[in-house]
This record gives C-alpha cells, structure tokens and sequence, in this order.
C-alpha cells in the first residue's frame, strides 16, 4: 500500500496503478502456492502475506546504519528482522508505524529476552535523513532500532529489490517536501530470505500474531 495525504493527481493515480498491479501478482502467487499444496505438499499455515514456498532470498546490498557503520544481507542472518520503509518528517504513518512496532518488540522481548529479533527503519529520503537525524529518531522510540540508509550512489540498496515505492512532492519550499511511500512491514528470516509482506493498516495484536505463527511454522521447515 502507497501511504499519501494529497489529493490524486495523474502521477499518484500511475503509482497506485503500480502498487495494485504487484498486490495482483502477490493473489497470483498465493493462487499458485495453493495449488503447489494441493499437489500433495504440506500445508501451509493460513496466514495472510505469507510468501511460501518461495520465500524471495535477498541479494547482496550495502547500507549505512544509523552509527556509521556499514549494514549488508550479512546483517539480516541469524536474525528474525522487521522492515519498514519511511522518512524521518514523515507526519503521521511513519511514527505511527514505529510505535507499533515497539510494543511489539517489546513485548516480545519480556516474554523471551533470547529473542532475536531487530527492528530496521530503512530510510526512502537519504537527503535529509543522515545517520545523526536517523539516529535520533529511531532512538525515540527504541535504543535497539536500527535506521538504515544509503548514502552511496553505487551501491546496491534493498528498495530495488523489495519493490519499494516512493515519490518525492513539494511543499511550501524547496526543504519542506514529503514523500509518498509503500506503508508495508516486511519480515525477513534468518536465512535473509523475505518472507512475509504485512500490510496496512497495522494492528499489533495481529503483526504479533502473525509474526509468531510464521516464525514458528519456518522454523519447522528446517
């Protein structure tokens, strides 16, 4: 789901042409995954944005924390990891989303304190976000959130290969922009494979819900 709060123009209209069309293949391939169980495959569980049995493993990329430091799919392994794409002067869906996210974090993490599992807000406005304004704005809602941005022109980024869609529109001035973007919480697994797309609106009985289920059934899978 495209989040915007202005009116539709031609160009958002193109956008969201673009995000419902990619909602299309994902019923395509949830059509096909069913039909692969009922070919005499084992079940999968019932639940919503699950991509299986092709869980899409992620390629080689190359960001920078919040800290400075480099971040890659090396990052993502041996941990369970919840995206979300967003800008740090994003009025309403981004911190919204966030705080969500830490209840669920949190609530996780006192119930298993071993758990492993990271929380990474992956920034679509590399121009204003720096790792300090990154820094500072994950950190409100989360010491251990991780912001995550690309800085480098060269290097390859997890936008391109999720599908990540954003659009830059004007404000009152040059600085003062905003940024339509997808609103999604992806999972990805400890094999840094993208296994789950969760869509808006969040509710965080259901992301924990779901979350729990679909880690327990991967984990089963070996």
């Amino acid at each position: 789901m495209l989040y915007t709060v202005r009116p539709m123009n031609k160009r958002h209209i193109i956008i969201t042409l673009f995000v419902v069309g990619c909602m299309a293949l994902g019923a395509g391939a949830g059509l096909y995954t069913s039909g692969y169980h009922a070919g005499g495959q084992a079940a999968k569980p019932e639940i919503r944005g699950l991509l299986w049995p092709n869980p899409r493993a992620l390629g080689d990329f190359r960001l920078t924390d919040h800290r400075g430091n480099p971040f890659t799919r090396d990052d993502l392994r041996g941990k369970w990891s919840l995206l979300f794409f967003g800008f740090t002067h994003c009025p309403d869906v981004c911190p919204t989303t966030l705080a969500k996210m830490e209840r669920i974090y949190t609530s996780l993490k006192h119930e298993n304190p071993a758990h492993e599992l990271q929380v990474l807000f992956v920034s679509v406005d590399p121009d204003r976000d720096t790792p300090d304004a990154l820094s500072q704005y994950v950190r409100y809602f989360n010491e251990e959130f991780i912001g995550l941005g690309n800085y480098d022109k060269q290097a390859r980024g997890l936008r391109e290969q999720m599908g990540i869609v954003s659009v830059r529109t004007e404000g009152s001035s040059p600085e003062n922009y905003q940024v339509d973007h997808t609103a999604s919480v992806f999972i990805v697994d400890p094999q840094a494979r993208w296994v789950v797309i969760l869509s808006a609106p969040h509710e965080v009985a259901d992301m924990t819900e779901r979350y729990i289920a679909i880690k327990k059934f991967i984990s089963q899978q070996g």
